[in-house]
């Protein structure tokens, strides 16, 4: 299995409205070792639509990028890069569906394909129902979960946001494989759903949200954070008999029972 964590750095949040200025991507075999990495500048076509708060975030000005290579220069050779790879990659990213958005507008601008398995893991998504639903961390922003395990990168810059996503992936793969193993099947939430109605059949919350899910197709944090206090109800061990202290023997009272 070969895995491509990859991130756009863009003039703004709007897919086909704005554009990217930087991509970058790693290449992760099987065991999650980098063989191949990829980072590169480009020039926005309209920097007119270009929002100054997200240049503010980024670092960047209009007047340096106005120097960098095409933007179809440089995402094309970025899918070389990706299809270098020995098959088709597991896609990998920090709120994956916003990069992914990107990619498929600048495959559609520039007549590119990049080989790729349908479902792509979100380490955000993962430290959601990992971390952030079980209280080990307050969010599931990139620098939060960073930081919880004690990652130091440049923020806002797409290689160092894939250096930490990376690393995070790896993280997450010793913790929680079963986890990985299900968003790289595509069945993330569906598990999740599967797994707190078997702990609480018939309830009407669970059922509530498994029709939204099919309906609309995602989960809002709440109701992650829900459905996996239900789910780990149902896994945590219950008292054996005798460990009840109503049970115990009563001091001064071997061998009777507690009334």
């Amino acid at each position: 299995m070969v895995y491509l964590v990859f991130d756009f750095e863009t003039t703004g949040l709007k897919p086909g409205h704005h554009e990217p200025i930087q991509v970058a991507a790693l290449r992760l075999d099987a065991d999650l070792k980098e063989v191949g990495a990829f980072d590169a500048l480009m020039r926005p076509l309209k920097p007119e639509l270009a929002s100054p708060e997200a240049l503010a975030v980024n670092g960047r000005n209009l007047a340096e990028l106005a120097a960098e290579p095409h933007p179809g220069e440089v995402l094309g050779r970025f899918a070389d890069f990706a299809r270098a790879a020995s098959e088709p990659a597991v896609m990998v990213g920090h709120n994956v569906g916003f990069d992914l958005e990107f990619l498929r507008h600048a495959e559609a601008a520039y007549d590119l394909s990049i080989p790729r398995r349908e479902a792509a893991v979100d380490t955000c998504e993962l430290a959601r129902i990992h971390l952030e639903s079980r209280g080990s961390i307050a969010n599931s922003r990139l620098g939060t979960v960073a930081g919880h395990y004690g990652i130091e990168f440049r923020a806002h810059d797409a290689l160092g946001d894939v250096r930490a996503t990376g690393q995070i992936l790896a993280r997450l793969m010793a913790e929680a494989p079963d986890l990985v193993q299900r968003a790289i099947a595509g069945t993330l939430f569906s598990a999740l759903l599967a797994d707190a109605a078997d702990a609480e059949p018939g309830s009407p919350f669970v059922a509530s949200v498994s029709a939204q899910f099919e309906q609309k197709g995602w989960l809002s944090p709440k109701q992650i954070a829900a459905l996996v206090r239900i789910a780990d109800r149902a896994k945590a061990p219950r008292p054996s008999p005798g460990s009840d202290d109503r049970r115990h023997p009563l001091p001064g009272r071997v061998g009777r029972k507690a009334p």
